[in-house]
């Protein structure tokens, strides 16, 4: 079956040689563009799902500090120490007590971290204060003389610490031997005599000590601790040539911060 087409006269005739199939073929072909997205749902294009904004995470401190690690350590000090001294046996009540202010400074070490809990360091200590009373065992009117004075105590030790656990916490136990050096420059006047005192000596001393290890990062951490130091044996000279015998011990608290490398 054919189909004619004609135009009217004001377009040029055209004929058109159509078959039924065709036609039909042609129509499908030109409704499938529109009847897809009706199937889909919509011709419009999808909604944007809402993106998920995530927190920022705070940064996550492993269990472990490095295994095998140098380190270096750096404290502010505050130390109360004690002396107590003997005079030459020719001199009248020879035995006494110097008390001595509290004592400020710095300490730093280097040192190696074996990664099982032990480690071992050099430590350099510097403390200085001022002298406050003087007192003699056994002269009754000889007490608490005042003093006017100052000290500074140095000390170079090798220490060993054993740090227990991971966690957020870790304290450690341990202790060191090594030498301190003192200098001492007082004035007193004991019965309208003058006593002055302006020598220095260097003796062995040993510490142990109690402490935590409190970390910030893999490798930084805040450190504190607390240590008991003696010093015994100091051989210093008053102005009228008299040997003294000074034995010191001192209590000594540090808090600083920790780096390994």
């Amino acid at each position: 079956m054919q189909l004619l087409v004609e135009k009217t006269s004001a377009f040029p005739l055209t004929v058109l040689n159509l078959r039924i199939p065709e036609v039909r073929l042609a129509i499908i072909a030109l409704a499938t563009p529109f009847a897809i997205p009706a199937f889909a749902g919509s011709p419009e294009a999808p909604h944007a799902e809402p993106s998920v904004v995530m927190a920022p995470t705070a940064p996550v401190i492993t269990g472990a500090a490095p295994l095998r690690s140098f380190y270096g350590a750096l404290s502010v000090v505050h130390a109360t120490p004690d002396t107590s001294f003997t005079q030459d046996d020719d001199v009248p009540s020879p035995d006494g007590d110097l008390s001595l202010k509290r004592a400020l400074g710095l300490t730093g070490a280097v040192g190696y971290d074996y990664g099982n809990g032990l480690r071992f360091e050099a430590e350099l200590m510097r403390l200085s204060g001022d002298t406050d009373e003087l007192s003699f065992s056994n002269a009754p009117g000889f007490q608490n003389i005042a003093t006017d004075g100052s000290y500074q105590l140095t000390t170079g030790m090798l220490n060993g610490w054993y740090t227990f656990g991971t966690g957020a916490i870790r304290p450690f136990i341990g202790g060191g031997i090594g030498i301190m050096h003192a200098n001492v420059d007082m004035e007193s006047l004991i019965g309208g005599v003058p006593l002055n005192i302006s020598d220095n000596d260097t003796v062995f001393a040993w510490q142990v000590g109690v402490g935590a290890e409190v970390p910030i990062t893999d490798r930084l951490s805040m450190v504190m601790s607390y240590r008991h130091m003696e010093a015994n044996g100091f051989n210093l000279k008053d102005g009228q040539g008299t040997a003294i015998d000074v034995d010191l011990n001192t209590n000594i608290f540090t808090l600083g911060a920790m780096m390994r490398f």
